[in-house]
């Protein structure tokens, strides 16, 4: 995995524009289980939509720019990334098949119109995030109000062509875990208790596969694990204490706590 990143200010953000910014990217369980309570944390909604009807005009100049090679079952890709800001933000995204440099295919991503260029660390992380053997998109949209948004372009072997993950953009600041092939996002802001979420990629499809609760005590942290079993919610850790779960599977250290 290859994590391209940029940091953008006003005025620099002006002097920049006519040369670019470019960048290159390569290529639990316990033997007493219950059933979770009723009131699972939810997650935050989100404007953020993707569009695939805006046409790329890449003469407009670049917030940012990412482009370099992927291979898929049939093709190797060239895909340039460019944000450009005209009367609303867009991601505007084109792949070209290297071979004869005809285009494969062009979408668009829609931001909201208080998308912050400075606000973004990650840029464009490419991984293989479905394990079908074809690298993936994750892209960072920057902060909205304490959240930090995200966007994931995967691969439909299927449909031969690139696609967004519906509701991806609701979860806040999603990391990847490649270790363990999952996705666990950050607590929502000013929630009680404090709660990490666990979603792995099916396919094309976004699936909630746990839950972490931590709740502190005048001395320590008890933790509350939930999983997905047999599409059922089920306890599978029940206020224990920190040695009794198995923490980098959330991102986390002991230290953290």
């Amino acid at each position: 995995m290859k994590i391209n990143k940029f940091y953008l200010t006003p005025f620099i953000l002006f002097i920049l524009l006519s040369s670019c910014s470019l960048g290159n990217i390569s290529n639990q369980q316990s033997s007493n289980i219950s059933l979770l309570p009723s009131s699972v944390p939810s997650i935050a909604s989100s404007s953020i939509k993707p569009r695939d009807n805006l046409e790329p005009n890449i003469a407009q100049f670049p917030l940012s720019r990412y482009y370099g090679g992927i291979r898929t079952d049939t093709n190797l890709l060239i895909y340039d990334f460019q944000v450009t800001q005209d009367t609303t933000p867009v991601i505007r995204i084109s792949f070209k098949k290297h071979l004869d440099n005809t285009t494969f295919q062009t979408l668009s991503y829609q931001l909201p119109e208080d998308f912050e260029p400075v606000t973004i660390t990650d840029g464009v992380e490419v991984i293989d995030m479905n394990k079908d053997g074809i690298d993936d998109f994750l892209f960072d949209l920057g902060a909205y109000g304490k959240m930090i948004k995200k966007a994931c372009l995967v691969y439909d072997n299927e449909a031969q062509q690139y696609i967004f993950v519906e509701d991806f953009e609701k979860l806040n600041s999603p990391t990847f875990l490649e270790e363990y092939g999952c996705f666990v996002t950050a607590p929502i802001p000013m929630a009680i208790p404090i709660s990490y979420n666990r979603y792995l990629l099916d396919g094309t499809i976004l699936r909630h596969v746990g839950i972490l609760s931590i709740t502190q005590s005048e001395s320590n942290a008890l933790y509350t694990e939930y999983e997905q079993v047999n599409e059922e919610w089920v306890t599978t850790k029940d206020m224990v204490k920190e040695n009794d779960v198995e923490l980098t599977k959330w991102g986390l250290s002991p230290k953290q706590w």
